[in-house]
């Protein structure tokens, strides 16, 4: 199975922030297999690099939720 990053975006918010999204596609099926969403704000929250909530399928192919405590 050949895995591309086909997604790599970032977007800026008011007040600091960043929003990225990270998508891997399967070259042969064309299906989505990999995925990262994630709110970086370093001004609201200066625990795991800024980092206020994330969400990816990075661990056992399950969805998880990152939220950040400061």
């Amino acid at each position: 199975m050949a895995v591309r990053k086909v997604t790599d975006e970032r977007s800026f918010t008011k007040g600091g922030g960043t929003v990225r999204t990270e998508l891997w596609q399967d070259d042969s099926s064309g299906h989505i297999v990999k995925y990262a969403f994630a709110y970086v704000n370093a001004v609201i929250c200066s625990a795991d690099n800024g980092r206020v909530i994330g969400f990816d399928n990075a661990h056992s192919g399950r969805p998880r939720d990152h939220a950040s405590t400061s």
